[in-house]
Formats: C-alpha cells, sequence, structure tokens
C-alpha cells in the first residue's frame, strides 16, 4: 500500500540511523594517539606529529586507542543505502504520490490555520476536519478547531466563503454529535442569525416611520437547524407604538429583511426601537415544537428625526433620457390579479425586474375607458438583480379584463422607504396587461 511507505522508511531511517551510532569510534585507554593519523604519541616533545606532520595540541591529541563495531556501523550504512536507493528508484512514483501534509505534526498544521495565503488556509482546514473524523485529533485540538469554526462563523460575510461554510457546517455536525459544550453551543446558536434594525433618518411629518429589519443567516446548509425572528413590539422615546406578531423563519445562510411603517408626527428628534424574539431551532423546519438550541429577546433602537416640511433636495429626481430604454427593459414582466377574498375590487400587482439603471418609486395605476385607478405602491432599488415586487390595494372600481398600467413617478413613495433618496421621474407604460383571476 502506498500509505505504508512513510511508516517503513521512518523505521529503517531509525533503525540504520541506531546502528551507526553504536558502531561509531570509539578511544579506549589512555595512551595518547594523533587524532589525525593515530601514531601513538608516547615520549614524544615535537610540536608535530612525527608520522603527519600535524601541529599538536589538545585538541589534536586523543587519549586511547580507536576501536569501533564494524558490524553495527557497517550494518547501519547498508541499511541507509538501501534506503536512499529505494527513494530513487520509487520517488518518480509511489512516493510522488504520497500527500506528506497528512503526517505533520498537528501542531504545525493548526499554525497554517493563520497564514495570510487562502489556500494554506484550506489545506489545514481540510486536513485538521479529516484528522478529526478519524479520531486521531487530541480534546485539546479538536477544542481549537471549535474556537476557530466559531470565529469564523462570527465573522462570516454574505455570502459566505467555502471555507466559512465549511467551519459553519462543522459546527453543526459538532452540535448533532454532542462534542460542543455549553457555552459553545450557546454562542453557536447566538451566531446563527444576525439582525439590523434600519430606520429612515429624515422623515418628513404626515410619512409613515418606515424601519426594516435586516437579517443575516449564518446557519449550517446541512441538517436540520433553522430559526424563527418573531416581532414583538414598535417602541418610540420608550413607548409601546404597536404591538406586532409578524416575523421570519428560514435556515442556512442567506439575507432577508422585513419591515413596516408606523404613523408619528410630533416634529423633532426621537428614538425608534424594535423587540424581536428569536430562536434557534433544532428539528423539521417551522415546527416551534422542535428541540431549543438557543433563545433571546432582542432589542435594537435607531435615533430619526420628524421634519415640518420636506427641505429642497431630500428626495432627488432622475429623468435622464439616456436611461429611459433601461428602465423599462428592466421591467421584465407585470402581473395583475384580483383578490376577491379581500373584497370585489381587490387587485393585486406584481413586478418582475432586474438591474434598474435608477431607483423606481412610483404609484401602479391602472388605466381603460378613459379613466385611471391606482392599485398600489411599488418601490425598487437600482441595480439589483432578480426582484419581485408588488402589494395590492381596493380599486374604486371593478376592473376589466385587460387595461394599461403605468408607473407613476412619485416622491412619497420614495420618501416612505428606508433608504431611498432618488427616483425615476419619468413614467412607464405598460400596454395591454391581463387581469387574471384569483391566484
Amino acid at each position: 500500500m502506498v500509505i505504508a511507505w512513510p511508516i517503513v522508511g521512518l523505521m529503517l531511517l531509525v533503525l540504520g540511523g541506531r546502528l551507526l551510532y553504536v558502531g561509531r569510534k570509539r578511544w579506549i585507554g589512555t595512551e595518547p594517539h594523533c587524532r589525525q593519523c593515530d601514531y601513538l604519541l608516547h615520549g614524544i616533545d615535537s610540536e608535530r606529529c612525527p608520522e603527519c606532520g600535524s601541529y599538536l595540541s589538545q585538541a589534536t591529541i586523543v587519549h586511547g586507542e580507536a576501536r569501533r563495531k564494524w558490524n553495527a556501523f557497517v550494518a547501519g550504512w547498508l541499511i541507509l543505502m538501501a534506503l536512499l536507493a529505494g527513494v530513487g528508484v520509487v520517488g518518480s512514483g509511489q512516493l510522488q504520490q504520497i500527500d506528506w501534509y497528512h503526517y505533520l505534526p498537528t501542531y504545525f498544521v493548526m499554525r497554517d490555520l493563520n497564514s495570510a495565503a487562502p489556500a494554506t488556509v484550506q489545506r489545514a482546514w481540510t486536513e485538521l476536519t479529516r484528522r478529526e473524523k478519524a479520531g486521531s485529533l487530541s480534546v485539546g485540538n479538536r477544542q481549537e478547531l471549535i474556537a476557530y469554526a466559531l470565529m469564523k462563523q462570527r465573522s462570516a460575510p454574505l455570502p459566505v466563503t467555502s471555507l466559512a461554510q465549511a467551519a459553519i457546517d462543522f459546527l453543526g455536525q459538532e452540535y448533532a454529535s454532542g462534542n460542543l459544550t455549553a457555552s459553545e453551543q450557546a454562542q453557536f446558536g447566538r451566531q446563527c442569525v444576525r439582525i439590523q434594525l434600519k430606520v429612515r433618518k429624515e422623515v418628513v411629518a404626515g410619512d409613515f416611520v418606515q424601519y426594516q429589519l435586516k437579517e443575516d443567516a449564518v446557519a449550517p446548509d446541512k441538517g436540520s437547524i433553522w430559526f424563527a425572528l418573531t416581532e414583538m413590539k414598535t417602541v418610540v422615546d420608550g413607548k409601546t407604538r404597536q404591538e406586532v406578531g409578524g416575523g421570519l423563519r428560514g435556515m442556512g445562510t442567506g439575507g432577508g429583511s422585513v419591515g413596516g411603517g408606523i404613523e408619528f408626527k410630533p416634529p423633532g428628534k426621537h428614538v425608534l426601537g424594535e423587540i424581536w424574539h428569536v430562536e434557534i431551532l433544532d428539528g423539521p423546519f417551522d415546527r416551534l415544537s422542535d428541540k431549543l438550541i438557543w433563545q433571546s429577546d432582542e432589542t435594537q433602537t435607531v435615533p430619526f428625526e420628524i421634519l415640518a416640511k420636506a427641505p429642497p433636495g431630500l428626495i432627488q429626481p432622475i429623468s435622464d433620457p439616456k436611461l429611459a430604454a433601461g428602465m423599462r427593459g428592466a421591467i421584465q414582466q407585470v402581473r395583475l390579479w384580483r383578490a376577491p377574498g379581500n373584497g370585489p375590487n381587490w387587485v393585486g400587482g406584481q413586478l418582475d425586474v432586474s438591474g434598474l439603471p435608477a431607483n423606481l418609486a412610483c404609484d401602479l395605476m391602472a388605466r381603460f375607458d378613459g379613466q385611471e385607478v391606482e392599485i398600489c405602491t411599488v418601490t425598487c432599488g437600482a441595480h439589483l438583480g432578480q426582484w419581485d415586487i408588488g402589494s395590492n390595494g381596493e380599486t374604486k372600481v371593478h376592473l376589466p379584463d385587460t387595461v394599461d398600467v403605468i408607473l407613476r413617478p412619485s416622491e412619497k413613495a420614495a420618501r416612505e422607504t428606508v433608504d431611498m433618496f432618488s427616483y425615476w421621474d419619468r413614467e412607464i407604460v405598460l400596454p395591454h396587461i391581463a387581469v387574471m383571476p384569483k391566484q
């Protein structure tokens, strides 16, 4: 087997070295001899050796007779020569196939995790997890590996790198195997999801105060670990404004968001807070009776200001003619459907967009028989990838089966977002759009 060569070679190297040590030259007795030629110097007063002419000093004179165990010495050299010959013969074949990194002491492999070279770090991680699966890591080494994986999970960007994902999945496996301590389990659960509250910093009096909770999930892609975020209440200046119950649920790695708005009119500076209940669970997705790994009530606050009126330049309209074709081309599909469950005139609208060159903030209108009816408000940031946006509302009249859709720019729609400060200021007309039956 190829994997036996390193062991055999190491054994031969140790044996040959040991025999050479046993067969080394030794000096027995007390009579002085020339170290260079072994000439007996008894009774010699000259500064030079009569035999070889070497200068005589304490360093060049040895005492005793040189003897060697020739059988051990010769056997040691023969073994080492055979080993070198074997390396020469096999080196171009089997030895070249050996991953010598497998035999590097764990201490040195652990050090490679801190290398500045990503390829070296990846190689070290692969080797250490191989040893962990083989059961060859010590308890201390395993704890070091778990600590490293927890650090990678904590600092993982989105989208996660392949190494960060491997570290997160490793933690999931260690959790499932019962190898995480109570504190490590709590840290792992706490780090499975990150939440960040965003609020529009300046809100014009009369507009809704918009907020958005962004979540970054860094949970294992494999296994049965998932998270549930439940919005509990919205607080302004320490006073509860609304009790809510929506939320987010998911698993694996990725990002998502959920938002809302509240009416709040007193001008001045204020602080909006959101209280969320966070749970990390283990079991079939979306079943809250599953095993609870970690839970906490998380409160985040962000300052904002109510402005008595909109100052000039708060929202910048964009009407560059060069962008017109790109704006129209980015809208790949528009869909309308009836929602009679909410009322006879309820209609839903949705746009499929991809790569808008400017922000879209508009009222989605339906035009037919010389009249226009507003359906919903639509907003979408520029340069996003494939995106589905939409809403629904009750129209004043019943819509026919085909209408023209008008995307009418709305500064108010832009203001009632968390982070939109410019918008496309030209209408986009999409003719002959079917109003579909209830979906």
